[in-house]
């Protein structure tokens, strides 16, 4: 549905660079994929739109031109916009480093905007399953206790597991709860073992009523779903 156009996504490359791990979201009837370009590099984080009309018939050429809106020497990775203005700005969580930051715009417009400072809101925790570094996994999910956000975190033994935790609906940057343990772990053969071995990777979901469909990448060669009630893992982090 989408295929390298511009250097920044590694165009004319055939190994080692290209679109990756895209997140979307739906803004009234406007689709923003964020997703990591990589010019065989750098990573950089990258955004192109297209209508929901278009997307859903299928009309994969009407998918506006790539912009990059993070620094060229910086790796930047794991972008998504929370899908509502929250006091008239828009949220974007990205990682630098090894840690989750968000920065915030007035608009969508990034002809005029791009990332230009990194507010720190979660990081790695020595001696826990997200030692190494964290990123986030897919869109937030808004609840009446606050946003619901899922992340990957990735241990001193190199496995990526799947955390969750609770941003204030006001005020995204601030942290109600974050779980101790993961929620979501390789377990499976084909989770274990595959082109990157120990590797549950989502990066994005549905949500009908009360459950979760979780999809991830399994070992960086299969897809799978693992599904979940919302309110149970809720319970997990306001307890």
């Amino acid at each position: 549905i989408y295929t390298a156009r511009k250097d920044f996504e590694g165009l004319g490359k055939t190994e080692n660079a290209g679109c990756e791990d895209p997140r979307l979201v739906l803004i009234k009837n406007t689709i923003y994929m964020t997703y990591t370009g990589y010019d065989g590099n750098t990573p950089r984080i990258v955004i192109s739109e297209i209508k929901k009309n278009d997307f859903i018939n299928k009309r994969w050429d009407k998918w506006s031109v790539p912009k990059v809106i993070s620094e060229a020497k910086i790796p930047n990775k794991d972008a998504i916009i929370i899908p509502e203005k929250i006091n008239g700005k828009y949220y974007l969580f990205h990682r630098v480093g090894l840690n989750i930051c968000v920065d915030i715009f007035p608009s969508l417009d990034f002809s005029k905007n791009c990332i230009e400072s990194c507010l720190q809101i979660l990081g790695p925790r020595k001696g826990m399953w997200d030692s190494q570094k964290v990123g986030m996994a897919g869109p937030p999910i808004k609840t009446p206790k606050g946003w619901l956000i899922f992340y990957h975190g990735i241990s001193e033994t190199k496995t990526y597991r799947v955390g969750a935790a609770l941003l204030d609906l006001k005020n995204p940057t601030n942290i109600l709860a974050r779980t101790a343990a993961p929620i979501f772990e390789p377990k499976e053969d084909y989770e274990l073992k595959g082109v990157v071995d120990k590797v549950v990777f989502p990066c994005g979901h549905i949500c009908l009523n009360d459950k979760i469909y979780l999809y991830y990448g399994a070992a960086d060669w299969v897809i799978g779903v693992a599904t979940a009630k919302i309110s149970d893992i809720l319970d997990i982090l306001t307890v």
